[in-house]
């Protein structure tokens, strides 16, 4: 397909994005090439952000889309399951695995649910069901590299974009559980050890958060801050 006809087809697919999310993906892969593996550049990728500029998306959109859809194979989709559920199994250690958990749990509860009400109910695996198997420490996949002394040789293997926003969603996950965990309590109702544990491991949050934000202003001194904020 030249150039003209496949940015004429993705505006097409973009005009119905929520879907067609598989579509651009393998339309991506078909044309340009699949993600390739870490370190390996074949020019995919500078493809793709030609592509971005010129259907005037963001190149993270379209380079996540590829990467879908080579994680999950046409034959490994599960049509009843939404692309962004899909998406929040993705970075486990078996997408599948934990996709066929959600469908279990959701056709479990569908069924107490039909038995309580009288009527029937559809099973459904939403995308919150399946961040929240996702996040059980049987799914997540090994830790990166964590000796201190290759700690700057993992940090440079980790600079793909993908791993970046696996870290990020990671962090926000482990928020969000955590905030899970204190809905509906009382600070009373938490050992004093454990409310001290939290304040220390939140004032890092915060320093950490801060770290972050001052690097992606692209302003300050920020190696020196790096140093003390890893030792942590």
């Amino acid at each position: 397909m030249d150039r003209t006809k496949l940015l004429a087809e993705l505006r097409r697919l973009f005009d119905n994005v929520d879907r067609s999310q598989w579509a651009i993906g393998d339309l991506l892969i078909r044309e340009v090439g699949p993600p390739p593996l870490h370190g390996v550049k074949d020019g995919s990728h500078e493809e793709v952000a030609g592509i971005a500029r010129d259907l005037g998306r963001p190149l993270g959109t379209l380079l996540e889309y590829r990467l879908m859809a080579a994680k999950f194979q046409e034959s490994r989709r599960l049509d009843s399951v939404s692309f962004s559920a899909h998406q929040a199994a993705a970075y486990t250690k078996d997408p599948q695995k934990v996709l066929a958990e959600a469908t279990k749990l959701a056709e479990r509860t569908a069924r107490q649910q039909s038995k309580e009400t009288g009527r029937t109910v559809e099973p459904r695996v939403t995308t919150a069901l399946v961040r929240t198997i996702a996040a059980k420490p049987e799914h997540q996949p090994p830790m990166p590299i964590s000796d201190r002394a290759n700690a700057r040789q993992a940090r440079v293997a980790q600079r793909n974009g993908i791993d970046l926003f696996k870290a990020a969603q990671a962090a926000a996950e482990s928020l969000r559980q955590l905030m899970f965990m204190l809905e509906g309590t009382e600070v009373d109702e938490w050992p004093e050890k454990v409310l001290d544990g939290l304040g220390e491991a939140m004032d890092r949050c915060d320093e950490r958060i801060g770290w972050i934000r001052t690097f992606l202003s692209g302003e300050g001194d920020i190696v020196a801050g790096a140093e003390a904020l890893l030792k942590g």
